[in-house]
Parts: C-alpha cells; sequence; structure tokens
C-alpha cells in the first residue's frame, strides 16, 4: 500500500511542479511536424526515458535502505528520511536560507544539459528515450525528496517500484504539456509551486511518525527486528526411532 498510494501522490500533485521545471524541456521536443501516431510514439518514448531514470535512481538508494534493515536500523531509516526532506524543504522553499539557486548547481548538471541539446537535435524516435533519460538525471527538489522516501522501503526492488510508479504518476501531465503549452504560464507556476511544500511537509510528517513504532496499522507499524531462534537437538521420547526434532523458539 505503502510503495503505491505514496508515490502516486508524490506523482500527481508534484507533477503539476515538474511543468515549471521541465516543461521546457518537454516543449523543446521536436514533434509538432510528426505524424499523430509518430507523434504519440515520441512523447510516450521520452517519458518512459524519464521514469527508467527514476528507477535506476530507485535501484541505488534501495542498496543503502537495506544496510539499514540489515542492521536493524529500518524505522530510524524511516525517522531520518522525514527529517531530512524537512531539511530540505527549509532551504528550498523557505526564506531562512536564502541561497540562490547557483548554490545547489554541479557541474554535471551542464554536461548532461549539453548531451540533451544535441539529443534533442536529433530529430528522430530513439533519441526521444534518451533525451527523457537524461531529464530524468537533471537536478530536481521533487525527486530529491521522492528518492530517500524509495530508499525508507529498505528493499531495492521496492524502492524501483516506488520510483516506478512515481514515473508513472507524472505521465497525465507530463505527455499532456506538449499539446497544453498554457499550463506554463507565470500565474499556473506561482499557484502551483505553492502547493509543493506543504505537500512534502505532510509526507516528511508521516514518515516520521511510521518510523515512531507506536503500532498503528499502516500509519505507525510495528518494526519487527529479531528473527526467530531455532533450538536444535530436543529429543523426541525414547523409542527404537528416536529422532533428533528441530523447533523455532
Amino acid at each position: 500500500m505503502f510503495q503505491i498510494v505514496v508515490p502516486i501522490m508524490l506523482g500527481l500533485i508534484g507533477s503539476l511542479h515538474c511543468v515549471g521545471m521541465c516543461g521546457p524541456i518537454a516543449l523543446a521536443l521536436p514533434v509538432h511536424n510528426f505524424t499523430s501516431i509518430k507523434k504519440h510514439t515520441a512523447i510516450a518514448l521520452y517519458n518512459l526515458g524519464r521514469t527508467l531514470a527514476y528507477v535506476s535512481l530507485g535501484i541505488i538508494v534501495g542498496s543503502i535502505g537495506e544496510l539499514f534493515v540489515v542492521a536493524g536500523l529500518q524505522r530510524f531509516l524511516s525517522i531520518i528520511t522525514g527529517v531530512l526532506v524537512l531539511v530540505f524543504i527549509l532551504f528550498k522553499y523557505s526564506n531562512v536560507f536564502n541561497f540562490s539557486n547557483n548554490y545547489f548547481k554541479f557541474k554535471i548538471s551542464d554536461k548532461i544539459k549539453n548531451k540533451l541539446r544535441f539529443s534533442i537535435s536529433k530529430n528522430k524516435l530513439n533519441f526521444f528515450a534518451l533525451t527523457g533519460l537524461l531529464n530524468g538525471y537533471l537536478p530536481c527538489g521533487l525527486v530529491y525528496a521522492a528518492l530517500p522516501i524509495a530508499a525508507s522501503t529498505g528493499n531495492i526492488f521496492y524502492s524501483a517500484f516506488f520510483m516506478f510508479v512515481f514515473g508513472l504518476s507524472t505521465w497525465p501531465i507530463m505527455v499532456a504539456l506538449p499539446y497544453f503549452s498554457v499550463w506554463t504560464g507565470s500565474k499556473f507556476k506561482t499557484s502551483v509551486t505553492k502547493t509543493v511544500p506543504y505537500m512534502l511537509s505532510i509526507m516528511a510528517i508521516l514518515m516520521i511518525i511510521r518510523g515512531l513504532n507506536l503500532g498503528i496499522p499502516y500509519l505507525s507499524p510495528k518494526f519487527i527486528t529479531e528473527s526467530k531462534k531455532v533450538e536444535c537437538c530436543t529429543h523426541a521420547p525414547s523409542t527404537p526411532h528416536s529422532k533428533i526434532i528441530c523447533k523455532p523458539n
């Protein structure tokens, strides 16, 4: 349930935020002179590439989450995740820390953008998936918020699945974007951006509550860290064919 509901909420609401961030790239896709079928295929390939990028990132953070589970620290991972998302919101959306966006830019971002320009310039179908893949690796606050939540699943498969569902949930708006450029208007961007920190804050608080081990089904379930010990060498009553029985403690 957690791996489906949470990423859907993040993807659907957050994709409105993506309009302002990734909208220019989606609008720059050279699909307007394509035939109807080719245009739909190109846009689908682009969004498939984005989703695959998210899945690969989910695999990476999921492997980190598994280390916490092996160490018996899964509930602390959930709390750390919530705190990290709250700190991210404080830095990104609050006036408390008024850093320039350039502070968070990395050289790798410029390299990806250069490859994006090259990929977009190639007016061929096989380059649309590559464009989406590169776009998925660009620095994005929403993805940064989704990744630690995916890692909190404590499982590579579940983490990848979380990011897969997250990616799919961004499709409705991102697929429609090349058809309806009116969504990129400044008023629309502003109104959507204001909702994102509130939505992320709710997610972060739920993650912290989830890690508090309160025993509330679905909201804060008990994390079971102790494995069953097996006690061997328990003899059956003495008989001609007595056997040694192993049973759980």
